[in-house]
């Protein structure tokens, strides 16, 4: 029985402190995300990194903070949710001092520096991952139609790539060059690594489709 008491009066406690909470950020519009960052900005103030900027949503007084949270002015259609809200739910309504020039909640700029030097730094390093995967991937690509039959098994790996009847891809005026030049152009280009390799595989699975058709065609 003691215990029984006990426990409840500690879930009463926790309740009760969550309820005032949740009161708290319903008088003040707010939410508990936007709550942690007001803080943050307000610490990013206190250490003179960012300019002070307010809260765009607290609307300063309890009854429009509270109707922009229920929907209503009306207390009693707050425990009515057929009643609907008033809005889009998309466009929020926002205080006189509001800066709208100015974005909620504003970026700590000594993480956007980190960001940006750490995303420096990886460039060169994926650059150089994906010149070794991409020429991996041609091989691969080709001993894969090799195996299906497509192509000569034996010639596969070779540099100079023929079919079964031993013609090569320039007897049908392919430029093996131009896929070569494709690949490289992706390993230059401003894109993550799964991006490339993506991009690498769509190029090589058609460039090994047009070859294979142009071939069967001039049978």
């Amino acid at each position: 029985m003691v215990l029984n008491l006990i426990g409840a009066s500690a879930v009463c406690l926790m309740t009760a402190c969550l309820h005032f909470y949740q009161l708290w950020c319903a008088i003040e519009n707010i939410t508990t995300i936007e709550s942690w960052n007001k803080s943050r900005v307000e610490a990013l103030i206190r250490k003179k990194k960012i300019v002070p900027i307010d809260f765009p949503y607290d609307l300063y007084t309890i009854k429009e903070n509270l109707r922009e949270i229920m929907g209503h002015h009306n207390p009693l259609l707050w425990l009515w949710p057929p009643s609907g809200a008033t809005g889009t739910g998309h466009e929020f309504p926002v205080n006189e001092d509001a800066d709208l020039s100015r974005t909620w909640p504003p970026k700590d700029p000594d993480a956007v520096m980190e960001s940006q030097t750490s995303a420096a730094k990886i460039r060169p390093l994926l650059e150089g991952e994906v010149q070794p995967i991409v020429e991996a991937e041609i091989v691969d690509s080709w001993d894969e139609y090799a195996e299906a039959g497509l192509i000569a098994e034996s010639d596969a790996s070779e540099d100079d790539y023929a079919n079964e009847e031993g013609e090569y891809l320039d007897s049908y005026g392919v430029d093996d060059e131009d896929e070569t030049s494709a690949l490289e152009e992706l390993v230059g280009a401003d894109l993550t690594l799964g991006q490339l390799l993506s991009k690498r595989r769509s190029i090589k699975i058609e460039a090994v489709a047009q070859k294979y058709a142009d071939s069967r065609k001039t049978r």
